[in-house]
């Protein structure tokens, strides 16, 4: 049995994605141990975001307004290493609540996102 915890977790691979988002999950034995995102993701499975419009929602059936989002994100460096900056809309009830900073510089998918095309690990 595991710990009681005292709040709800809804994965990204549990959503629905739309617009053209797609669940990416582990189907086969790592090559390295950076060998993709859904090898880093909880569940081995995450939702990739490759455009504008893609989005992935969730109804909350708890019965209890939300509080608190945890949200984990990876965003992929530029080609010379620069990093990129974008931003993830966050919507409640339909409704714009406010725009998500990325950074591939400070969540580390710029060096993940580099050693997932196969090149060396940074550090």
């Amino acid at each position: 049995m595991g710990a009681t915890k005292p709040f709800s977790v809804y994965e990204a691979e549990e959503g629905t994605p739309d617009g053209g988002a797609a669940v990416r999950s582990l189907t086969s034995a790592p090559t390295t141990q950076y060998s993709s995102a859904a090898l880093e993701a909880s569940g081995h499975s995450c939702v990739h975001l490759g455009g504008t419009g893609q989005s992935v929602q969730w109804t909350n059936t708890t019965g209890q307004p939300i509080s608190f989002l945890n949200v984990r994100a990876g965003i992929s460096d530029s080609a010379s290493g620069g990093g990129v900056t974008a931003t993830l809309d966050l919507h409640v009830n339909w409704v714009f609540r406010q725009a998500l900073n990325l950074n591939s510089r400070q969540c580390g998918g710029g060096q993940q996102s580099d050693q997932w095309r196969g090149r060396q690990p940074v550090g």
